[in-house]
């Protein structure tokens, strides 16, 4: 079946000293897979610490999302905690080469919404490497890449919808150098290849 899903990523970021940084993130998503609809929020927290010079990062977060179907009468908790690491290999003038990778534990907890009540106890860990390569096009307005990425995602512990999935993307906006002022606006495309599904996803993101 077709299904069609809305992310509204909200995000507030600060730095804490010279270089460490928390972001707080609260995205709301609403799904549509033929004519049930469900709605899901989340609340996470995160804790980015660079070494070398920026070179490499590690981030440290932990949050919690709630999901809600009426037309499926449904509702679940989770609460999560990962650890990512970000490394570039190189950043030159003109392009850069990295990875990343993360390790994450998501586990259901027990939610009673009215007449739903829901406790799955599924427990799942998650492993998630990729590569990407930007290229900086300064004759683009000065400051513009571009980045194409390769993820593999896979899932271990209680059985689930999808064992693993793949997604290969671009995206083409504001350089993603760190900045102390923020800002900038990035547009990408994601397709994402699984063993039962398919999908594109189209992302914006502008900062401020």
């Amino acid at each position: 079946e077709d299904a069609t899903s809305f992310t509204l990523p909200l995000s507030l970021g600060f730095d804490v000293g010279r270089s460490s940084r928390l972001v707080f993130t609260a995205p709301l998503s609403y799904y549509r897979v033929a004519n049930a609809k469900s709605y899901n929020a989340r609340l996470n927290l995160a804790w980015q610490i660079p070494f070398f010079s920026e070179a490499w990062y590690l981030t440290l977060s932990m949050g919690s999302g709630a999901a809600a179907s009426p037309d499926l009468g449904g509702a679940g908790l989770m609460l999560a905690g990962s650890v990512t690491n970000h490394f570039r290999f190189f950043r030159g003038k003109s392009f850069g080469f990295g990875l990343g990778s993360m390790v994450g534990q998501y586990q259901t907890q027990k939610l009673k919404v009215g007449d739903l009540e829901s406790d799955p106890q599924i427990k799942n860990t998650v492993l998630r490497n990729g590569l990407f390569f930007s290229i900086n096009h300064p004759f683009l307005f000065g400051d513009v890449a571009s980045e194409f990425f390769i993820v593999d995602t896979r899932f271990s512990g209680d059985q689930l919808f999808l064992e693993s999935y793949h997604e290969f993307g671009i995206s083409m906006g504001s350089s993603k150098v760190r900045k102390k002022d923020g800002g900038g606006t990035r547009l990408g495309l994601t397709y994402l290849l699984a063993d039962t599904m398919t999908g594109f996803t189209l992302n914006f993101g502008f900062g401020f």
